[in-house]
């Protein structure tokens, strides 16, 4: 929450603290007075975190700043599990304000929440007190992946106290090859089906696009292809993965590197690397590393941090206590629980035919009648590439949803997995097709028990590597809508309708009241 933000809470809050009708109902002043204590924890933990911004992610000369407040010494004369919304519902016309409180309450706590375990993140990710060592992944997504792009290469990094002491990185091509003769396993299902696949092999290992998941059958590859990686293995901490896009914005940063003699920068490099020829992008990464070693860079850090929101940066650490960390701050990659709907569209690029050129659509469409709630699912590709695109599609739901029907040729695989329900089909386009695909389902109970309670969320979790050039929301109830998030880019609204619009390059949730 940034500072205004924060002082323009506080200002209101003041306003209902001084509102000599709130102070007359002593527990109702006992809660504004609790929101007020947390605005001020809010302060405290946003002025430390602008005091650890200016250090944070600087490769040269990254260390603790002793004059930071630990979290656990802030000492917040507040109780969030307190704060009683119920109550403040019954004083209308009170409501509405006290509703969009309540959320920035919650966005408070858990602002506080990830701040605690950042400097823990940060701390086993630079090095700190004992060195790290992390595999590096280097997706291409313009051959899309469950997980953001096809494995291209792979680095080992050695750092220390927030300096890098080792960076090396190798053509996965070369780990193909001894994995092929060291290994014999089978790959999924739909590889074989599909894609004519005999042999899994470690630049397809991310076929599941939960992160944790497929980090892990990498680092399986890795440590049983060969006995030296078998002996490396055993002092990895974690598996880091990034796609072309963050590649493109730390050229745009670094400026031109020269590379076998080709000059290369943000504007040319994906031509450039288009060849295949592995080494170019082995040798790319080493330079823009060192320009940036020598440069310094001041926006190094708005970069990082805007590539994992943007998940073009994925974490995956050996140590479950940090894992855990990663996952509250979103930065695992894993696929998210939700209490309420949700929707996941992958797609899984069955061949190396790239797929930068096609453009995806996806229109979800809910109607609530007799408290059943059906989907129509809509998704439109066009491809524009010169090239026929193949992929496996899978669509993962809220687990129980009921599957009703889809227009595609060929069967359905229907099943659960990481606490989903998933609908998984084939779907190949060909060159300068435009594909439309429309299924539809039926959300289980617990989403009937929500919306019982006055509620309904739906949280849309982006793909790495992917951009949906066009989101649509479009939800429908039998009940009158009384309040909404977002309050922005919604573009028709009536009563027990509203209908959002927006391109999907983060995650996004979708909040009703009634």
């Amino acid at each position: 929450m940034a500072e205004r933000d924060i002082e323009d809470v506080s200002a209101r809050m003041e306003k209902y603290e001084n509102n000599i009708h709130i102070q007359y109902f002593d527990y109702l002043f006992a809660q504004i007075k609790n929101f007020s204590n947390l605005i001020n924890l809010a302060r405290i933990l946003n002025n430390t975190a602008m005091e650890i911004a200016v250090r944070e992610l600087n490769f040269e000369n990254i260390f603790y700043n002793k004059n930071i407040i630990p979290l656990e010494e802030t000492n917040p004369d507040f109780d969030i599990y307190s704060f009683n919304y119920n109550l403040l519902k019954t004083f209308y016309p009170l409501e509405i304000e006290f509703y969009h409180l309540k959320k920035q309450a919650e966005s408070l706590l858990e602002f506080s929440e990830k701040f605690g375990g950042k400097s823990k993140f940060l701390s086993e990710l630079l090095g700190y007190g004992e060195k790290s060592n992390f595999l590096i992944l280097f997706q291409d997504n313009e051959i899309i992946k469950p997980t953001g792009g096809y494995f291209q290469a792979y680095g080992i990094l050695e750092i220390n106290n927030g300096q890098v002491k080792k960076f090396s990185t190798h053509s996965m091509l070369d780990l193909d090859n001894l994995s092929a003769i060291a290994l014999t396993e089978i790959p999924p299902k739909p590889m074989i089906e599909y894609a004519n696949a005999t042999t899994w092999l470690p630049s397809d290992s991310n076929w599941d696009p939960s992160w944790p998941k497929s980090a892990q059958k990498f680092k399986w590859f890795f440590e049983n292809s060969s006995s030296t990686n078998k002996n490396y293995n055993k002092n990895l901490d974690g598996v880091i993965a990034f796609n072309l896009n963050m590649l493109r914005d730390l050229l745009k940063e670094t400026g031109e590197v020269s590379v076998y003699g080709e000059k290369i920068n943000y504007e040319n490099f994906r031509d450039i690397l288009k060849d295949e020829n592995k080494k170019n992008i082995s040798e790319l990464i080493i330079k823009v590393y060192k320009n940036l070693t020598e440069q310094g860079t001041q926006n190094l850090r708005d970069i990082f941090y805007k590539n994992i929101e943007l998940k073009n940066i994925l974490f995956y650490f050996n140590n479950q206590a940090v894992e855990n960390i990663a996952k509250v701050l979103n930065y695992d990659g894993e696929i998210r629980n939700s209490d309420g709907d949700y929707l996941m569209v992958v797609d899984s690029s069955l061949d190396k035919n790239k797929n930068f050129t096609t453009k995806e659509e996806i229109y979800y469409d809910l109607k609530e009648e007799n408290n059943e709630f059906f989907v129509n699912l809509k998704i439109n590709y066009v491809n524009l590439s010169p090239e026929d695109y193949n992929s496996y599609v899978r669509i993962y739901v809220p687990v129980g949803s009921e599957f009703k029907s889809c227009n595609i040729e060929g069967k359905i695989d229907i099943y659960t997995e990481s606490e989903k329900t998933v609908f998984g089909f084939f779907l190949p386009i060909e060159k300068n097709e435009i594909k439309n695909l429309i299924c539809s389902y039926v959300l289980p109970e617990k989403i009937k028990t929500l919306k019982n309670k006055g509620d309904y969320s739906l949280y849309i979790q982006k793909q790495p590597g992917k951009k949906i050039d066009k989101l649509t929301v479009d939800l429908s109830f039998l009940d009158s809508i009384k309040l909404y998030e977002p309050t922005g880019f919604f573009v028709d609204f009536d009563n027990n309708h509203i209908k959002w619009e927006k391109t999907l390059k983060t995650d996004s949730e979708f909040l009703i009241n009634f």
